[in-house]
């Protein structure tokens, strides 16, 4: 790192001397996270054997259009997978579109969480009704801890409040709180319904969710 001394340097030249002394393409890892707008967020699918993963911008205004998602390059993301056997597995992710494998004992876990202790900078979005579920039972039996259970909140009203998916995936997680005792646990949960409900103030279902909360 001596050639930097005393020298105007740029952020290609910290990415550069990153992967000199680390022998990894981190150039080509952060080049999207550092010149791209916004974040990604990944949706996971259950399909015999394996899932399937696909990422996309999140925005929380909503969807982009289809065009502007076909031009968008892929993120690198390294995802960490819990099981409720307390194992985790990490995979890279390079594509848009991917078909995970995960060890045996992962198959027949009676639940998975992805993005296990919130370490990735990416939401989750579950598109298998059955992993919703199982999730829900982690929850509501204290198998989670508490970073994991914030997580799957943010990411579930976060989701819904931007449109992406409806609202009642982020209810069916709340459904699952009701003998919750942790204080960070309880104030995500308020933040997220203030969040949600800012939303909802102009909806003729308003009153309907403002007594689900109650």
């Amino acid at each position: 790192m001596c050639v930097c001394a005393y020298v105007c340097m740029c952020g290609q030249d910290l990415w550069d001397a990153l992967s000199e002394a680390s022998g990894k393409p981190v150039k080509d890892f952060m080049l999207k996270w550092t010149k791209s707008t916004g974040y990604p967020y990944i949706a996971v699918g259950k399909s015999e054997g394996s899932f399937h993963v696909t990422q996309s911008r999140f925005l929380s205004s909503g969807k982009q259009t289809e065009d502007v998602e076909a031009t968008e390059p892929a993120w690198s993301i390294s995802l960490n997978i819990l099981s409720s056997n307390s194992e985790t597995h990490t995979v890279h992710l390079y594509k848009k579109s991917e078909n995970v494998v995960l060890p045996a004992s992962f198959l027949s876990a009676s639940w998975l969480k992805f993005n296990a202790n919130e370490v990735g900078f990416f939401r989750v979005c579950y598109e298998d009704a059955d992993m919703i579920t199982q999730l829900q039972t982690a929850i509501s039996s204290g198998q989670l801890q508490a970073v994991d259970k914030m997580g799957l909140l943010g990411d579930s009203f976060a989701l819904s409040t931007s449109g992406i998916v409806p609202t009642g995936n982020a209810l069916k997680f709340v459904s699952a709180f009701g003998n919750e005792k942790d204080y960070t646990v309880w104030r995500e949960l308020l933040l997220s319904f203030s969040s949600l409900m800012s939303v909802w103030k102009e909806e003729t279902d308003y009153t309907k969710l403002e007594a689900f909360i109650r």
